[in-house]
């Protein structure tokens, strides 16, 4: 990785950051999601996990918090290690686990999820490894399960083309999120299944500056 990720993530110090502001939104998708789902277990995957903030904050002192299982992917050991303490110390049952999370063999055993998280990626990805991942939406998430995703609304803002395809995979839209163009944009899909599911690839995406 040629970007320094424990760097970025001292932005969320500055609870005015664009990241600080963007978690909130998101820890507030997760929120919803534990609230309405049905008794059991909630089996969750959130990709390029970095510390876990987002199911940490949603997951802490939330009675559903035990029944969280599945698996958080992150790259950087340091950065995996804390994700591990933090979501132990919410009270969840998910593993972290320190590899690449483009490569689908890493998690693909605990698929299909409830929940899917991938916070952070689209920004750092091709357009091609974006729509590569929305169509493979239909093979991790269960019908009736939750993706939550975001972007940036620089120009050229695609969000509009990404929404388009999560309707092509067969999900609709629970929320989309943005304090206006040129800020972050938060997506909440469900998977309702009327789309066409893709085989998961083995290299699902590659960051641009990995």
């Amino acid at each position: 990785m040629s970007r320094d990720w424990a760097e970025w993530h001292r932005a969320y110090a500055d609870p005015t950051s664009e990241i600080s502001r963007r978690l909130v939104v998101v820890t507030e998708a997760i929120v919803d999601v534990l609230d309405a789902a049905p008794p059991g277990p909630i089996r969750v995957l959130s990709l390029c996990a970095g510390e876990a903030r987002d199911l940490t904050a949603a997951a802490t002192d939330h009675p559903r918090a035990g029944d969280l299982v599945g698996c958080a992917v992150e790259l950087s050991g340091g950065l995996a290690s804390i994700a591990a303490a933090q979501l132990a110390q919410a009270g969840t049952s998910i593993e972290v686990r320190c590899a690449d999370a483009g490569r689908s063999v890493h998690w693909i055993d605990v698929a299909p999820v409830d929940l899917l998280l991938i916070a952070g990626i689209f920004g750092n990805i091709t357009d091609d490894d974006i729509h590569r991942i929305v169509k493979s939406v239909p093979a991790i998430v269960r019908v009736g399960g939750t993706a939550i995703w975001t972007r940036h609304r620089r120009d050229p803002d695609i969000t509009p083309t990404v929404r388009s395809w999560f309707d092509q995979a067969g999900c609709e839209s629970s929320a989309f999120v943005s304090p206006g163009p040129g800020s972050f944009s938060v997506g909440v899909e469900r998977h309702v299944g009327n789309g066409s599911a893709s085989a998961v690839p083995e290299v699902l995406f590659r960051f641009v500056d990995a």
